[in-house]
């Protein structure tokens, strides 16, 4: 089983440039990105594209989305499109919170986005109904037992909610999600996870693909990703105590080893968000492609024996 990650977020030219020429994925915002994301049509992009409604950003900003313009928007560029969220419904207040009472009314409105959205789209195999944290897991055993007029069932769902959910809860959840998915009628539906990266919790589900724009907040906040852990380089971040200045000689050396092998020095990272970002991005794409090996190699273990 392979894995698939998509770029999120408005990255810096160099990293732009880099995904392009390397063809790897990209995930826009319906409601912030188009501009962007026709930008990299223009360019002829050969990337996966995914692009998601915007619905939480919408949320949190007091907006609403049309779910008629955005099923038009779809159909117009849908040859484009690899993947694409649903209008999701998201319930309650951003500062306190829903009650039991909205996050279902939220979750049966997002299930009927889903429905309204599919018999209206050019290509709805394509269309990922969303299951969020927080929700009834019936939603979830609901859409798994579903099938279509042609006895087809949902071939990829998503789940959202997870951004900001401490590692446990997000680890209870998938644990519970994937349970309930192989004891479904539809245990091969392929799975998206909005905004999660963990690869120790990638590395353990079976989760088809993820996005995440950690890549660029971390850059930009003058860090770099490691599999030594996220290191502060960032000249201006010099009095923090894990800055990459305060680590012993003895154990830098593996850490510059590490750095030049994506072919950058240690200078450029400390000066440059650009650089940061952009080495962000092919460490977050060399553990992608890492995670789809070890997933094959387990895959063909399984079949000798």
């Amino acid at each position: 089983m392979s894995f698939e990650l998509y770029f999120a977020g408005s990255p810096v030219p160099e990293a732009d440039e880099w995904i392009i020429s390397n063809k790897h994925n990209r995930l826009y915002s319906y409601l912030n990105d188009k501009s962007s994301f026709r930008r990299y049509i223009n360019r002829g992009f050969e990337g996966k594209m995914f692009v998601d409604s915007g619905a939480f950003s919408a949320w949190t900003k007091g907006h609403s989305i049309s779910v008629k313009q955005y099923i038009d928007w779809l159909n117009e560029n849908s040859k484009y499109l690899h993947l694409f969220g649903q209008l999701d419904s998201i319930p309650g207040d951003r500062i306190f919170g829903a009650s039991a009472e909205e996050v279902c009314r939220a979750g049966s409105a997002t299930w009927d986005n889903y429905l309204f959205m599919r018999k209206r789209l050019k290509t709805p195999e394509s269309l990922l109904y969303t299951f969020h944290v927080g929700e009834p897991f019936r939603f979830l055993q609901n859409a798994l037992d579903w099938i279509d007029d042609n006895g087809k069932k949902i071939p990829y769902i998503a789940l959202g909610g997870m951004v900001g959910k401490p590692r446990h809860v997000r680890d209870i959840f998938l644990e519970k999600v994937f349970s309930i998915i192989k004891n479904s009628n539809n245990p091969d539906v392929q799975v998206h996870a909005f905004g999660m990266t963990d690869f120790s919790l990638l590395s353990q589900y079976p989760i088809s693909s993820a996005d995440s724009t950690s890549w660029i907040m971390v850059g930009a906040m003058g860090n770099i990703m490691t599999d030594f852990g996220v290191i502060p380089v960032s000249n201006n971040y010099k009095g923090d105590p894990q800055h990459f200045s305060h680590i012993p000689a003895s154990q830098l050396s593996p850490i510059l080893e590490y750095i030049g092998e994506f072919g950058f020095t240690l200078e450029e990272l400390s000066e440059t968000p650009n650089s940061r970002i952009l080495f962000n991005a092919m460490y977050m794409q060399k553990k992608s492609d890492s995670l789809t090996n070890i997933r094959k190699k387990t895959m063909f273990r399984k079949k000798l024996f």
